[in-house]
């Protein structure tokens, strides 16, 4: 397993809050991708939004929290999402079971982050039954079991856009998807495999 480092926003997640979403809700097959997480440089929303724009699908869902470092990530990614806002929906800090209805909706995930605590937005992804473009390894170990992934080893805008083009899902594969993922978010299951890849 790979190296994981606890960040600070880690108490964010609640995974109470989680399962009963994940394991109860039934998935659909939109025509939408979704992406999701802090303003900061290291989560590279801006390349995947950039990315999603020079592939040929229709709609992108922005779920993005600002937060108070200072920087203007935040600025550029509403900046960017109002320009292209036939194809960009921006819903900024939701709670995070919005976000989980929204990716059994879903048509994929778009993951281009630098650097992860622990991987835990692939992990939800998956979770719903969407595909996930990535490059970062350190979360591979939750990537693992879904063959529609795709791993991207260089980010680049042009080699991410196209893997974006390449998963074509039904309705059918996101619930084979979900089904091989849902023995996975049990909180005991999910502490586990946690404290595994920790090492204590």
């Amino acid at each position: 397993l790979p190296q994981v480092i606890l960040h600070p926003n880690f108490q964010h997640f609640d995974i109470n809050e989680v399962e009963p979403v994940i394991q109860l809700a039934t998935p659909k097959c939109n025509d939408y991708w979704v992406i999701s997480g802090r303003s900061v440089p290291s989560k590279n929303l801006l390349f995947s939004i950039r990315s999603f724009l020079k592939s040929q699908q229709s709609k992108l869902k922005v779920f993005c929290r600002e937060t108070t470092d200072k920087n203007d990530e935040y600025v550029q990614i509403r900046q960017l999402s109002e320009e292209n806002k036939n194809r960009i929906e921006f819903y900024g800090n939701r709670p995070q079971s919005e976000l989980f209805s929204a990716l059994l909706g879903a048509k994929g995930y778009i993951f281009s982050s630098k650097m992860e605590s622990c991987g835990l937005a692939a992990f939800e992804a998956v979770s719903a039954g969407c595909p996930v473009i990535y490059s970062c390894l350190d979360s591979q170990f939750f990537l693992e079991t879904c063959e529609e992934n795709r791993f991207v080893p260089r980010r680049i805008v042009s080699k991410y856009s196209e893997a974006i083009d390449s998963i074509n899902i039904t309705l059918k594969d996101k619930k084979r998807i979900k089904k091989t993922m849902e023995n996975k978010w049990s909180s005991e299951a999910f502490g586990e495999r946690l404290r595994k890849a920790i090492g204590v």
